[in-house]
């Protein structure tokens, strides 16, 4: 009897973030780096799976909540005006929210990737590694809930 392995991380959720922040922000590079990895052009986002917080199990298999940071960096570069950055900072992390509130239960072709999709907050000034501080950065944590199924041959 084998059970076959199938990585929820980036088939549920992983790949339909970046399908659904990629549609609306067509030209920003989207980055999955652990750890943090300094990236070319004026903006990218960088996004990390945290940890699995819960768990419910079923026979088929288990309810899971996932933590994911979705990161925003913004490079800066010589003389900038500080506020104005901010501004665009604030302008892109609540249209990644509302993307996410949109498509808090998230289905392609009939199979339900994630349910009860949200962003539980935005931290402007989240701590940074030492190879973060050419960025401003803002942090984005989010929780899906997604089902992990059991398959098994016998």
């Amino acid at each position: 009897m084998t059970i076959t392995f199938a990585n929820i991380y980036k088939d549920n959720i992983l790949d339909g973030l970046k399908k659904i922040i990629s549609t609306e922000f067509n030209k920003m590079p989207i980055y999955n780096d652990f750890p943090f990895m300094s990236r070319g052009g004026s903006m990218f986002l960088n996004i990390v799976i945290a940890d699995d917080v819960d768990e419910e199990s079923f026979t088929q298999g288990k309810l899971r909540k996932i933590e994911v940071a979705i990161r925003l960096y913004q490079s800066l570069q010589g003389l900038q005006e500080h506020n104005k950055n901010k501004s665009i900072q604030n302008r892109y992390a609540e249209r990644i929210r509302a993307l996410i509130e949109q498509n808090s239960n998230y289905t392609i072709s009939g199979s339900t990737k994630w349910i009860n999709g949200l962003v539980s907050s935005i931290d402007y000034e989240p701590d940074l590694e030492e190879n973060e501080d050419n960025y401003l950065v803002c942090e984005l944590s989010c929780e899906f809930m997604t089902m992990q199924t059991f398959i098994i041959e016998e």
